[in-house]
């Protein structure tokens, strides 16, 4: 949570620092990489971890959904937003982002209904370190009965070696 402020101050004192005078590229540049550095002390995380009503359309491009009740065999679409994560470098020069998502699915009753390792594998390359990234993660369910159930997601950071989990509790309507 340090980090976090730290992060969000620094970007507040960039932006106080130079809304009264012109800023040239180089202190957008450099204001960049204090950020980026900044977020590499972070740890894995999830800012946002949400039902949506459809995939987005890239980061920050979603429409959260009003409940999480879903019909048998509906997508169960979840819009997620990573921090902390690494980068690994690329022979070509470029920056790799590497992700493995584990899934498990437990009732209501807190059995475990089902689990899958490497339910997602994301691996792209990008010639930036981006500081905004978003995965959709989609989960249906044909055979489930009604009733209420938590999804568990286990984002392993194949960059940093780090892993975080978060869940979610949704109900499957007759």
């Amino acid at each position: 949570m340090k980090i976090m402020k730290q992060l969000l101050g620094a970007t507040l004192a960039v932006l106080l620092a130079h809304s009264a005078s012109a800023t040239t590229l180089a202190e957008i540049d450099a204001a960049a990489a204090s950020l980026q550095d900044l977020s590499e002390q972070l740890p894995l995380t999830q800012r946002v971890s949400v039902f949506v009503r459809e995939p987005s359309r890239g980061y920050g491009m979603y429409e959260e959904r009003e409940n999480a009740v879903f019909r048998a065999g509906e997508p169960i679409v979840t819009y997620v937003e990573p921090v902390g994560y690494g980068w690994n470098e690329a022979p070509d020069g470029r920056h790799e982002l590497a992700f493995d998502v584990d899934l498990k699915l437990f009732t209501g009753e807190g059995e475990l209904a089902t689990e899958q390792e490497g339910f997602l594998q994301y691996r792209a390359a990008s010639r930036k370190k981006n500081l905004e990234f978003s995965l959709d993660l989609t989960l249906t369910l044909n055979e489930a009965p009604a009733g209420s159930y938590t999804v568990e997601y286990t984002v392993h950071d194949r960059s940093s070696g780090e892993s975080s989990s978060f869940r979610q509790d949704f109900e499957i309507a007759d």
